[in-house]
């Protein structure tokens, strides 16, 4: 969990050259992380076995109910087991009605430190419609 003032390295890596500093800060920072433990498939970090949800795991799976319902309670689980700063406040995962393959994500948060609510909205596409 980062204090107030506390700075961490922005994810994905970025030196001077590519425009910005290489630090992230506040909710950035949140949002950062939770992209990253959404892409981490659970096992891939050493020391830290549970650390993920895979979410790329799906994207052989059938675009059914039950596979989107699973998607958002993995997805809600290793947000909360993994990113102490955050109330996960709602996670929708919903077909795209232009592309029956597509998902859209999305996951509502609060930032348990200031109050302030944000979301990270993603799509997937998953290997065919209903």
């Amino acid at each position: 969990m980062t204090l107030p003032g506390q700075r961490l390295l922005s994810f994905p890596l970025a030196g001077p050259d590519a425009g910005r500093r290489p630090w992230s800060e506040g909710v950035q920072s949140v949002r950062e992380t939770i992209w990253n433990i959404l892409m981490t498939e659970p096992g891939e970090r050493l020391m830290r076995p549970a650390f993920g949800a895979g979410l790329p795991g799906y994207l052989h799976q059938p675009n059914t109910e039950s596979t989107r319902q699973i998607i958002a309670d993995v997805a809600r689980a290793a947000v909360v087991r993994n990113e102490p700063r955050v109330e996960v406040l709602d996670v929708a995962v919903r077909t795209d009605p232009r592309d029956p393959a597509r998902v859209t994500f999305g996951l509502a948060f609060r930032l348990k430190a200031t109050g302030a609510e944000d979301r990270l909205d993603l799509s997937l596409t998953l290997a065919g419609g209903a």
